[in-house]
């Protein structure tokens, strides 16, 4: 029992592999945005005051698809996959 359905494809990449892609488009139209502002990593750069740096390390790998989601959010980030299967992720 899925809220919400979204479409999801498996473009080539230059390089051959494929690229996984949610088109959340739906999901966008029915849910509310939050209100908590996270600013753009653009944003911070600009407030920064004259003569100084940021120094930022990031471990993209571990930090991918290690947020548990809710029931209530997988039921609306159900994906209707190529093959006709629907998969309701349990992590972002």
């Amino acid at each position: 029992d899925v809220d919400c359905i979204s479409n999801f494809t498996l473009p080539l990449k230059p390089d051959g592999t494929f690229r996984p892609c949610g088109d959340y488009v739906q999901l966008n139209d029915i849910t509310r945005p939050n209100p908590a502002y996270v600013p753009s990593v653009k944003d911070i750069i600009r407030e920064l005051p004259t003569g100084k740096t940021l120094f930022f390390t990031g471990d993209v790998e571990a930090g991918y698809n290690v947020l548990q989601a809710t029931e209530r959010a997988q039921r609306l980030m159900a994906l209707w996959l190529p093959d006709g299967r629907i998969c309701t992720p349990a992590v972002m």
